[in-house]
């Protein structure tokens, strides 16, 4: 009995060692103004743009860094994510602009204060 459960324990090692490792895509961020044109941020700077309600889905990439959170008002869309960065789009995401806030190793949420002022907060 003692060499087959060796045996078994012998070829879970192997699996755990030789089979390839899988890598989550998680969704870290979703916003909607309407419920029909839906934007969401995840992992490795992907971004997802929907404008059938989430029916069919657009993946965009901005940078490799985790994306954490999204907001957006009229034509324009900011992104926050890891290493600071703030990626903004004035043209519904048809092109974008980056900045880079210094020493911030992370923004995790932007928040509309009005009147077109927003806060990154890490």
């Amino acid at each position: 009995m003692k060499p087959l459960s060796f045996s078994i324990l012998l070829a879970f090692a192997l699996v755990a060692v030789i089979a390839p490792r899988a890598s989550a895509q998680f969704i870290n961020g979703v916003y909607s103004r309407d419920g029909v044109d839906v934007v969401a941020v995840a992992d490795s700077g992907a971004l997802y743009r929907s404008v059938s309600g989430g029916q069919q889905w657009i993946r965009g990439q901005l940078g490799d860094k985790a994306l954490r959170d999204v907001i957006a008002r009229d034509q324009g869309i900011v992104v926050v994510g890891d290493s600071g960065k703030i990626f903004r789009s004035v043209d519904l995401g048809g092109t974008w602009t980056v900045a880079v806030v210094e020493g911030t190793p992370s923004l995790r949420r932007v928040e509309s204060l009005g009147g077109g002022v927003l806060v990154a907060v890490g």
